[in-house]
């Protein structure tokens, strides 16, 4: 997945939420949708690493667990919750590149 259709995604949801109120089940699949998401792209990124590499070398690619889409959409809520005023949030984030 591409991070710019990535983010037209998100930003659809996001959009779709503000236009109607919606019901905390509503609000929660949602999360839970985009958890998913986030972590079929992870898993889809690990694949083709492990294409990248020589037969030989390539590890299994594991599946996500339950668990884990239940933790990614409790970050995904507590963003929503907080905002942007959260500091473990901001302290988290890395920059890649050359810095020009």
């Amino acid at each position: 997945m591409k991070i710019g259709a990535s983010h037209s995604t998100h930003t659809h949801i996001g959009d779709k939420m503000s236009e109607s109120k919606k019901s905390g089940y509503a609000i929660r699949a949602d999360l839970l949708g985009m958890a998913i998401g986030i972590l079929e792209s992870r898993n889809s990124r690990q694949f083709e690493n492990e294409l990248m590499k020589e037969e030989i070398d390539r590890e299994p690619i594991n599946p996500y667990a339950t668990e884990e889409v239940i933790e990614v959409a409790q970050k995904l809520y507590s963003f929503v919750e907080n905002g942007s005023s959260n500091q473990s949030l901001r302290n988290r984030v890395v920059f890649t590149g050359d810095g020009n």
